[in-house]
């Protein structure tokens, strides 16, 4: 293998970014370090689960999401605005902020 071929894997996991991969079925199939270091997990945590069952979301934010996905795996374009995901443990309330 030619040494100018890119590490695909060391790439990302040197992303400055948090970045996951999850399949149809919205289960993880990858996560780079940044994103485990956010959630303050390990891949082995995550890889293999559904992103709602280790996230639990209002069925408003998972209904969003899952048409997002829907239009994305039929190759359609999308535009997702943010959604904010509260990561157990670490979400600041509302009370805490003002204090």
């Amino acid at each position: 293998m030619p040494e100018a071929l890119l590490n695909y894997e060391s790439l990302f996991q040197q992303m400055s970014v948090p970045f996951a991969v999850l399949d149809h079925d919205r289960r993880y199939v990858a996560v780079n370090t940044c994103y485990t270091e956010m959630l303050m997990r390990i891949a082995q945590d995550l890889i293999g689960n559904n992103i709602f069952d280790l996230f639990p979301e209002t069925l408003e934010r998972r209904r969003r999401v899952d048409a997002a996905f829907r239009k994305a795996l039929a190759g359609q374009p999308i535009t997702l605005s943010e959604v904010s995901y509260p990561i157990p443990g670490l979400t600041v309330d509302a009370d805490t902020r003002n204090a």
